[in-house]
This record gives structure tokens, C-alpha cells and sequence, in this order.
């Protein structure tokens, strides 16, 4: 929500600054400051104390009294604080001019969710405004605070709509899919021009070819070269995504489509990092997916569990940020913290083992990528983090003899996606596909799309190769089962519609437990 006082959308000065902020070297009133003055004064400084440095000295923060030309405004609700000053994209690191170090000040401090920087013309003295939207103080308690770690609440689905829906001929669990990638390129397109985004221009920006911003152009450069060109075209085509209302109609448009395919329960990750870092609200991004849950359950009767996903070009501090927000959404649908995306030169898993902590003491399940480019040296370095279930998990038998038996006793479910492989150029040949592999040495694997609308598959064509390479539909079910991070509700509910098409379980589903009638 927007805040009750602060700037305006434009970003342009307060009229009446005077009225709404306290210079730096500003004399203290001739009468004793109201409650509203006191709060111009002191709570920037404290709503942003605990920033981290951008550099060395005083100079770095940008906080730090000395700094007249520094104005600070907060809002009422304290949750919003604005700063204007002679903004320098050419300044030195450390300087308080510098924006770059803003930006990098704003994207680690714990209490921003969304910031926005506009930098004065060049050729202008104007002054450039920073606006930064924070956590209310006391919203979240802190992870040792007993109240912090809450039960994940009865099944809210057990009596919606979901439980009368009829049961597919073959019923599909899918545990490995992106939202942002199952946005089709007219969507995409609608959805840009909604938000006011040029796409020609913003290709231009990443040197991606796209002739022209129409759908046949958008599938054209669905044609990637390896993985690393699939996630630059990734990032550009679901920057489009901005507002509340943009999450939440892909998990709706999502599930209406994947329940054509026979989806029943979905895991649906998305990357909450990525678009932080380009000024979009943390919270609008959860709140959005959240209500899409809602929407595809009721519309379309299918179960949809979220993963919000680190990506490893997220900084510890935005990891964080994003584990805390998982573990205060587990009542609407998040069950765990996924990581993934391109890997950063000198990141390892331990660098996110403080948000991978935060996760699992809420009784949030770990869920990253490894193989697609490191293979089984990636597999075994997030092994060390005790993951869950791990997506791709992509290796050949003879870089690592002993890691297959490995997985299988540590009955680690792998989400496999063969087509998706197939077209970021990780296997050349899907009879070459290493999940048959997996599969023999007593793997249990889930067969999922990824991401659906860019490597132009579906349930239904990933469960025919997965056929193929000696996966059939009831094992694919009945394996994904075994990894779900639902609730014993979900898991007795996804148990009777498997045993309802396939006949009985080779083995228990764990925790899989007829509601009681409170649930």
C-alpha cells in the first residue's frame, strides 16, 4: 500500500519540504519538538542504522550527520523513507553520491523490500531522490523468537473445490517448474505494454536480437545456444513481470493450463531476487502468488504450493530477505526456499547458509538446482546442505560412480525435466538423458516442464519421454509424492487420487494421513 504521507510516484521534492523533513545541520527548534518532529528527525536514522557500509569512513554512509545536503524524509507508518542529494553515477565507490553505492546500501539492508534511484540529468545540478519502501518495525519477529516458527496450517484446501473436482485419467504432480517461465510470449507481450516496458529497447540493453516486439518474434529467440544464453533471454523476457496483480495472474494462467495436462499438485518456484534488484516490491511478489494459490484452487481445482528461489547472483543479505518472507508466508502456500539460476564466480552453498538456515528453522524444505553446468561436482556440493530434493541433478554415471546409490539412500528425490535439458543444449540427445541412470540405481525421480513456455513443452510430452527412458506415469507420480513438501492432509489427499488411477503405492507415502474433520 501506498504510504500516507512521503513523495509522490514522479519522485519530485515535497512542495513543502520544510514541513516534512530535518536537514542534517539544522538548528534545533526554539520550542520543544511535537511527536511528528521527532519522528523527522531521528527515525531515518534509525529506520536505516543498521545498514552496512558502501566503503570506508564517514564519507560511505550516507546516514551519517555531516552530510547537509543529504534530506531525509519518512513517512508516518514508518515505513517508507525518502533521501534527496546531488547524486553522481560517475562518483567514487565510497562516496554518498555515488549510486551505485546506494544501490548496493538499499539491496543488503534487511528491512528494504522495494527501492527505486533516479539520478539527476547529467548535464543538470538538479538533485536526485532515492525511495525505499521498509518492513514495519516489530512485523516480523526475530528466528529465535518462538512465535517466529508457526504450524503450517490445516489443509486449507480439504473442503474447497479441489476435493470435488474429478480425478484425471493420469494425474500428474509437478515439483520443478518456474512461474516466470510459464508465461507464454503473448502474454508476455500484454503484460509488457500494461507496465509501460519496451521490449525491443530492453533487448537492445542486453544485446538479445528481437526484430520486432511481436509473439512470432518472442519464439524466434526461444532458440538458445547453452544454458547461459537461456537465462539471459529468461531474464529478459520476464522482467516484464512488476505489479501484484502480474504474479498473481501467472499462477492462475499457470494452473489453467497444466490442468489440461492432468496436473493436480504443483510446486511452483519463482525469483524473487532478480526483479528485487530491479525495483520491484518483495512483498508484492509474495502477495501476488500468494492469491494466485487461492485463485487456481478455486478456479481450477488444482493444489499449488510455492518455492520462492535464491538465485546464486543474490547477495547473502537478499537471501535472507527472501527466507524470511517464505517463513512468514507458510500460511499461504509456501512450503520451501528453492536456489538456482546462473552460477557467480567464488558463490558456494555456504554462502547462503544463513537463509537456508532461516528456512529450515521455520520447517521449510531446501530445494536447489545443481548439474545443469557443473554436474556432478554441483550435485555433491549441495548435497552438503541436505536438501530435500534437488532439481536436475544433472550428471553422467562415470563423472561419479558411487553418486546415484548415494542419492537413492538418502532417498533424495530428483526433479527431472528431460526436454528442458534437451533445449539449454545440457544433453545433445535425450537417449543420453542420465535419469534412466538415476532411475536404475534406485532414484526416485519427478518428471517435470520447467520452464513450459519457453522450451515449448507440457506435462504431457515430458511424462511421454520420461516413458521412453523407462519412467511410466505411475512410478512418475508416485516418486514425486514421496518429495512433496505439503502437509500429511495434502499427501493423504494426492495418495487416494494416485491409488484412484494407478492402483495401490509400491510403498507408504511418509506422513500421508487421513484429515480429521476439524481439517
Amino acid at each position: 500500500t501506498r504510504p500516507a504521507e512521503g513523495p509522490a510516484p514522479s519522485g519530485k521534492p515535497d512542495p513543502e519540504p520544510a514541513a516534512h523533513a530535518e536537514r542534517a545541520d539544522a538548528a534545533p527548534p526554539d520550542e520543544p519538538p511535537t511527536d511528528r518532529q521527532q519522528r523527522l528527525t531521528s527515525e531515518p536514522q534509525r529506520a536505516l542504522a543498521e545498514l552496512p557500509s558502501a566503503g570506508t569512513g564517514a564519507e560511505s554512509d550516507p546516514t551519517a550527520a555531516g552530510w547537509p545536503e543529504v534530506r531525509r524524509t519518512v513517512d508516518a507508518a514508518d515505513t517508507a523513507v525518502w533521501f534527496e542529494l546531488p547524486l553522481d553515477d560517475d562518483a567514487a565507490p565510497g562516496s554518498v553520491r555515488s549510486a551505485a553505492a546506494w544501490r548496493q546500501y538499499l539491496n543488503d539492508h534487511p528491512r528494504v523490500e522495494r527501492y527505486e534511484i533516479h539520478s539527476p540529468d547529467r548535464d543538470s545540478a538538479g538533485l536526485g531522490t532515492i525511495t525505499a519502501e521498509l518492513t514495519a518495525h516489530g512485523h516480523q519477529p526475530p528466528p529465535n523468537d518462538p512465535g517466529w516458527r508457526r504450524d503450517i496450517a490445516a489443509d486449507p484446501y480439504t473442503d474447497s473445490r479441489i476435493s470435488r473436482m474429478p480425478i484425471p485419467a493420469e494425474p500428474k504432480i509437478e515439483l520443478h517448474v518456474h512461474l516466470e517461465g510459464t508465461v507464454g510470449p503473448r502474454t508476455l507481450l500484454d503484460i509488457a505494454r500494461r507496465n509501460g516496458i519496451d521490449l525491443m529497447r530492453a533487448a537492445r540493453d542486453k544485446g538479445i536480437a528481437l526484430p520486432a516486439a511481436t509473439v512470432h518474434d518472442l519464439q524466434e529467440i526461444y532458440q538458445y545456444t547453452d544454458f547461459r544464453h537461456f537465462l539471459d533471454i529468461w531474464r529478459l523476457t520476464t522482467g516484464v513481470l512488476r505489479t501484484e496483480a502480474d504474479f498473481r495472474q501467472i499462477v492462475v494462467d499457470y494452473a489453467a493450463a497444466a490442468a489440461e495436462h492432468g496436473l493436480v499438485y504443483a510446486e511452483a518456484q519463482f525469483s524473487p531476487g532478480t526483479r528485487f534488484r530491479n525495483g520491484v516490491s518483495l512483498r508484492a511478489m509474495f502477495d501476488g502468488v500468494a492469491a494466485g494459490v487461492a485463485d487456481a484452487a478455486a478456479l481450477h481445482g488444482v493444489d499449488i504450493r510455492l518455492i520462492p528461489s535464491v538465485v546464486w547472483e543474490d547477495s547473502p543479505a537478499v537471501a535472507e530477505k527472501i527466507a524470511r518472507l517464505a517463513a512468514e508466508y507458510r500460511s499461504r502456500g509456501v512450503v520451501g526456499l528453492g536456489l538456482g539460476g546462473r552460477r557467480a564466480p567464488g558463490v558456494g552453498i555456504e554462502t547462503f547458509r544463513t537463509a537456508i538456515d532461516l528456512a529450515a528453522a521455520a520447517g521449510l524444505g531446501f530445494v536447489p538446482h545443481a548439474g545443469e553446468e557443473g554436474g556432478a561436482r554441483e550435485v555433491r556440493e549441495v548435497m552438503a546442505a541436505r536438501p530435500d530434493r534437488i532439481q536436475h541433478a544433472f550428471f553422467q554415471p562415470a563423472e561419479d560412480p558411487r553418486l546415484a546409490a548415494e542419492l537413492a539412500e538418502l532417498g533424495i528425490v530428483v526433479d527431472a525435466a528431460p526436454i528442458s535439458n534437451l533445449r539449454t543444449g545440457v544433453v545433445a540427445d535425450l537417449a543420453d538423458h542420465p535419469v534412466r541412470h538415476l532411475a536404475e540405481a534406485g532414484v526416485r525421480i519427478s518428471i517435470s516442464t520447467d520452464d513450459p513456455a519457453m522450451f515449448g513443452n507440457n506435462l504431457d510430452t515430458e511424462y511421454a519421454v520420461a516413458r521412453q527412458l523407462g519412467i511410466p506415469a505411475e512410478v512418475a507420480y508416485f516418486d514425486a509424492l514421496q518429495g512433496i513438501l505439503a502437509e500429511p492432509a495434502a499427501r493423504w489427499r494426492l495418495t487416494a487420487i494416485g491409488e484412484t488411477a494407478y492402483g495401490p503405492a509400491a510403498e507408504p507415502t511418509p506422513d500421508a494421513e487421513m484429515p480429521t474433520a476439524d481439517e
